[in-house]
């Protein structure tokens, strides 16, 4: 009851940690053999010991946790975290990183999880089996480079993000890794609590401020280094407005810089659009938003992202 899973949910979990491959009898025919001639309390204080280690992992607010919720194939990476927990693996951070790492850089390149299965259970096993850190690494890295996923998210990375489905988990991993604080509030990624925002507007009027301060605009717009994240509200507020006008809606003020009354003049609690607004109040760049501070703002997004998944971005950077 504590949990957002169902008694299902975390069987299925335990059954992929007992088996070590893919299940080819429903969830139930598939216990009833590896449960069959073993004492029933042993194989209940085994489970129940499972789900404590389940437990923690869902009801972690470290950083590193956090983010994995965020992810696909949720089966495949709760069941390796939960047995890392199970079998008190010695390596337990390395590994935990290695495997954040390993599952979000397929999910940027688009990876299949048929492409993944085998790998993936191949990894459980070795965790259950408390298999070196080094060899369970050897396995990641292969993958990987066999696939050549790390090429394909410095591509997509170039690309227009704004239409990838991983954007907004990423930019929240970003913000969760601006504090030097362990633990984090989590970020939750629906249309009513968090949009990603268009700097440069997407559909600017012709005689916008916009088309003189950045002429080269529409060629960036979707671009990584053209978004930023913001809450519902503000970013339905901020829409095509001048630059000036949204610096002010960054910081929960009006179009006229005046404190409103839902908002009380609070300035948006992400740090990755925090820094926009830091920017401008320095001066930097001229308060402008142009070519320019798009191309640092995708380098600094970048140099991010590359130091917390672990890949070299040198080659994309403007």
């Amino acid at each position: 009851k504590e949990f957002d899973d169902s008694l299902t949910d975390l069987l299925t979990y335990y059954e992929y940690y007992l088996l070590g491959s893919n299940p080819k009898k429903s969830l139930v025919d598939e216990l009833k053999v590896l449960f069959k001639g073993k004492d029933s309390n042993a194989v209940l204080r085994d489970f129940k010991k499972f789900v404590e280690g389940y437990k923690k992992i869902h009801d972690s607010s470290d950083k590193l946790i956090t983010s994995f919720w965020y992810l696909p194939w949720g089966t495949y990476w709760a069941t390796m975290l939960t047995t890392i927990e199970h079998v008190d693996y010695k390596e337990k951070e390395e590994l935990q990183l290695a495997l954040r790492n390993f599952f979000y850089l397929n999910y940027m390149a688009g990876i299949t999880l048929t492409s993944l299965k085998q790998t993936l259970f191949n990894l459980i096993v070795g965790i259950k089996n408390k298999e070196p850190f080094k060899k369970l690494k050897v396995i990641m890295d292969d993958k990987i480079k066999s696939m050549n996923v790390k090429d394909i998210v410095l591509s997509k990375l170039e690309g227009e993000v704004y239409f990838e489905g991983w954007l907004k988990a990423v930019l929240a991993v970003v913000e969760y890794y601006q504090t030097d604080e362990d633990e984090v509030a989590f970020i939750y990624l629906d249309y009513t609590s968090l949009n990603v925002e268009h700097i440069y507007p997407q559909k600017p009027s012709e005689d916008s401020p916009w088309v003189s301060m950045f002429p080269e605009g529409p060629e960036y717009l979707n671009t990584l280094g053209n978004l930023t994240l913001l809450s519902g509200t503000k970013n339905r507020s901020a829409q095509n407005f001048p630059f000036e006008d949204k610096i002010f809606i960054y910081q929960g003020l009006d179009r006229e810089g005046n404190k409103t009354s839902s908002k009380k003049g609070q300035t948006t609690v992400y740090q990755i659009s925090q820094r926009i607004v830091n920017d401008y109040k320095a001066g930097v760049y001229n308060k402008q938003w142009n070519e320019e501070s798009t191309n640092d703002r995708f380098n600094w997004l970048c140099n991010n992202i590359g130091e917390i998944f672990d890949i070299d971005v040198t080659s994309i950077l403007k």
